[in-house]
């Protein structure tokens, strides 16, 4: 009998690159998801990306409503929807990808003008080399200057949250308390970074 192979062998990366953000918009009437398949990492070699969204809750007359969509390499495609036609105004989209990617969103009309994107790390040393990690980047939008509580939920993984106030300024900068510290930040200077996660505020 053959004997198996001693070792481990490293499996071939996926040459998946894909992104799925959503926001509201400014007068909050609609949502939208902006689906990409990048390049950045695999070049030529890079697959298309298929993504199936559907509604967990009514929308309209139907129930789990599904939308599908295929997005070639270095593409994106946009989509939006309107919260008039979810029952009660409450939107709640679950988005799935090739290679368990999966991405959700809810909300109504009373969520503040926060948009957060998710995004992949790359190296310093090598641009199209990425480390594993996510990146979240929020942007606050309101222009109230009332204060508003992030948090950032790791789930099974850990249970570490990362909790941070943050208050608009004129618009122009932000200021971010924790641990009972405030610290002021620049556009794009990352403020903390756990394990998989980081927050970078971007105004």
């Amino acid at each position: 009998m053959v004997a198996q192979e001693k070792g481990i062998r490293l499996a071939c990366a996926l040459p998946y690159e894909l992104y799925a953000n959503g926001n509201s918009s400014g007068d909050k009437n609609m949502f939208s998801v902006v689906l990409k398949c990048g390049d950045s990492v695999f070049g030529k070699a890079t697959a298309g990306g298929t993504f199936y969204i559907y509604a967990l809750n009514k929308y309209g007359e139907d129930l789990h409503r599904s939308w599908n969509y295929a997005v070639k390499p270095g593409d994106n495609i946009k989509d939006e929807w309107s919260l008039s036609q979810f029952h009660n105004s409450f939107y709640h989209l679950n988005i799935h990808g090739p290679n368990g990617f999966m991405r959700s969103f809810k909300g109504d009309k009373a969520d503040p003008l926060v948009r957060v994107q998710c995004s992949y790390e790359f190296t310093k040393a090598e641009g199209n080399v990425l480390t594993g990690n996510l990146l979240l980047f929020s942007v606050c939008l309101n222009t109230d200057k009332k204060i508003i509580s992030h948090s950032f939920d790791k789930g099974f993984y850990s249970k570490d949250n990362l909790n941070t106030c943050s208050r608009i300024i004129q618009n122009k900068q932000c200021y971010l308390k924790e641990a009972g510290s405030v610290k002021k930040t620049k556009k794009g200077k990352a403020l903390k970074h756990l394990s998989s996660y980081a927050t970078n505020i971007l105004l």
